[in-house]
């Protein structure tokens, strides 16, 4: 076994987040390794989201922390997890509809001073999402798979250690559903870890070892994807709900 994928990246331990009287999670704890892929599913409204958004600090957790290579990140304003190395595409695509795809990509690292560097890795990236021959197009006129392949290469632009994916096959056609996960196996190559939220199960079983199942805001299973889909209480509480 690869010893450096052992290695401890991200971490949350006991997070909790209440909004009014509803509990969205509920002392939750995870853990990332160097190179791993993390699945999570759960019925509607089970907190999947919400626990993404604690980690990149979109909302404030009312109790618990987040660490990433050991260095708690709880607190921090979103512009600081990423600047740490955590990148983030959301369930419906935030892109600069009026900019091109290109200029898409650039616009994330517009701080980064090493300007010649930073094209030729936003030309790679739309290469490895078969975006490039859209390069001069604007972001408004791609189908809605391809907008969610922009966002996730532009999730790449800084080298980020981890990337929360929410939901990003969701609605997306089949064809381009397989250069997503073949564009996200590449990266996981190079050491990138994922977090993924998933209805896809079929997604799910192709590309994340792990899975942990949340439902009213709970941590009801986690382990091998295989064992986690037999247990009876997530077939209960996910599977076998229509």
């Amino acid at each position: 076994m690869d010893r450096r994928r052992l290695r401890l990246v991200l971490q949350g331990l006991n997070l909790s987040k209440r909004f009014g009287g509803i509990l969205a999670v509920d002392d939750i704890s995870f853990s990332l390794g160097d190179g791993s892929i993390l699945g999570i599913i759960g019925p509607n409204g089970s907190g999947k989201s919400t626990l993404l958004k604690l980690v990149m600090g979109l909302e404030r957790a009312d109790s618990g922390q987040v660490t990433l290579d050991g260095v708690r990140i709880s607190g921090m304003k979103p512009y600081q997890v990423a600047d740490r190395g955590i990148g983030f595409t959301f369930q419906l695509t935030r892109l600069f509809g009026g900019l091109t795809v290109y200029q898409n990509l650039i616009v994330a690292v517009a701080s980064d001073s090493r300007g010649e560097e930073a094209r030729k890795r936003g030309l790679e990236l739309l290469t490895s999402v078969n975006l490039h021959q859209l390069r001069d197009a604007p972001a408004h006129s791609l189908s809605y798979g391809q907008r969610k392949l922009l966002e996730l290469a532009r999730a790449m632009m800084r080298r980020p250690k981890v990337i929360l994916l929410d939901e990003p096959t969701a609605g997306v056609n089949p064809v381009l559903v397989d250069e997503m996960l073949g564009f996200l196996s590449s990266m996981n190559k190079e050491g990138v870890s994922f977090i993924l939220v998933e209805h896809n199960l079929q997604v799910l079983t192709r590309v994340c070892p792990r899975v942990m199942v949340m439902d009213h805001g709970e941590l009801i299973a986690e382990g091998a994807v295989a064992e986690v889909l037999a247990d009876e209480k997530v077939i209960d509480a996910y599977l076998g709900r229509a």
